[in-house]
């Protein structure tokens, strides 16, 4: 039950980022939801039923996953905290035309 009750709590936090910052994409306003909450990850994977289907790419779902579940954790203080791999990171570098 507290599954659910997390759930609801996201997604009003979530609703409420978007409406305070129209401009900012599904999800930036999911992960400053679910920033340092110590979410469980069968609740992170309903970003995808709340997300704008044109702010991610299908085939990055596992990486997107995988970021928003770090950003749950209590110990992510600081954005350089969050490490991706190389090869994750030459992918969206390319992906996106990034230097």
């Amino acid at each position: 039950m507290k599954t659910k009750k997390q759930q609801s709590e996201i997604e009003n936090r979530f609703w409420k980022f978007l409406r305070n910052n129209p401009f900012y994409s599904t999800y930036v306003c999911y992960a400053a939801a679910i920033w340092g909450r110590n979410i469980p990850e069968r609740v992170i994977e309903n970003f995808f039923s709340l997300a704008d289907k044109e702010d991610y790419d299908e085939r990055n779902r596992e990486l997107i996953l995988k970021t928003l579940y770090f950003l749950t954790k209590d110990e992510v203080k600081r954005k350089d905290d969050f490490k991706i791999k190389p090869e994750e990171r030459e992918h969206l570098l390319v992906k996106h035309n990034l230097p």
